[in-house]
């Protein structure tokens, strides 16, 4: 009996799992029960008896932890294309270029890597988008680091180091030190303004020189004093040619009388004669002037404006 039992449990799974058709099922039944197929086909038409009848065997314990113990894997994107896979690698090889060069952190490295890779996987967007919040929270709290140590370390400094005093006007000069001359002169905005250093020159007197070209149609020359910086003479010049010549006048204003109204009255009510570059096209003119201790002078000749500005030792 224990052996027709056992049979009968293959076959019911052997049914269960699909493997045999209903008659198969019944044939093997018959067969395993010792009944021919009169049998059979009476007992199909009488209802079973619920305490004779078989059912399935459950699930054994193995099949069940089989069940629960699979792993999970991720499964890869089919509709990703090559050519972002290319831009994926190169992407992940620029951040890994950046963190060994110190532009970037490992940790900000690492955390873009995944969530890019993510990208490839199905289902993988929740972990794309933690590491795109993530990446941006360490982006904003090292922002505020950063300008919290720099408030910090220009507070420190500012209350540690004085500032130094400006040099001393020198007598005689234009009141001005060579140092200073080219934040001076930038204060206006239209060209020409200084963008490099300025060459100079070791003279065999008491001043030494410096010249600034402004292309081939304008330059920019002066006597110092090597000693102390101080500058004793400026001069100008530029072709009319050149729109930017018409602004040499405002920008030495600006260096030797910052905001200084008189100084840019004096150039045209002297120095042009009420007049403007355009009235002189052609023409030869001097003229001169005094600005407190400053001797202005303007020429112009074959189309080319100088303006020379002397400190009272020089004039």
């Amino acid at each position: 009996m224990t052996t027709e039992v056992d049979r009968l449990a293959v076959l019911n799974r052997m049914m269960g799992e699909g493997r045999i058709s209903d008659q198969e099922y019944e044939e093997l039944k018959g067969e395993i029960l010792g009944l021919d197929n009169a049998q059979i086909e009476s007992d199909e038409t009488v209802p079973d008896d619920p305490s004779t009848t078989l059912s399935p065997p459950p699930p054994s314990d193995d099949e069940t932890q089989e069940k629960k113990e699979e792993p999970w894997a991720p499964v890869m994107r089919r509709d990703v294309s090559p050519v972002y896979l290319v831009v994926l690698v190169i992407a992940a090889a620029v951040l890994l270029l950046a963190s060994s060069l110190g532009l970037l952190s490992w940790l900000l490295s690492t955390i873009a890597i995944l969530a890019l890779g993510a990208t490839l996987v199905e289902g993988g967007s929740w972990v794309t988008m933690a590491g795109a919040v993530a990446i941006v929270a360490i982006l904003i709290g090292g922002a505020f680091g950063a300008s919290n140590n720099q408030s910090a370390d220009q507070s420190v400094n500012q209350a540690s180091t004085p500032a130094a005093p400006p040099p001393p006007v020198v007598a005689g000069s234009l009141g001005i030190h060579l140092e200073d001359l080219t934040d001076l002169w930038n204060t206006v905005t239209e060209e020409p303004n200084i963008t490099r250093g300025f060459v100079h020159n070791t003279e065999p007197g008491q001043y030494d020189s410096f010249i600034y070209r402004f292309g081939d149609w304008g330059r920019l020359a002066g006597a110092y004093d090597p000693s102390t910086d101080a500058l004793y003479a400026l001069l100008t010049t530029g072709q009319f040619s050149n729109a930017a010549t018409a602004q040499l006048y405002l920008h030495l204003c600006f260096a030797l009388q910052p905001y200084s109204q008189e100084c840019i009255n004096s150039y045209f009510e002297q120095g042009l004669e009420d007049g403007t570059l355009t009235d002189f096209v052609n023409m030869d003119h001097h003229a001169e002037w005094q600005i407190e201790d400053q001797a202005w002078q303007v020429d112009i000749e074959s189309n080319v404006l100088t303006i020379r500005v002397l400190g009272a030792d020089v004039s």
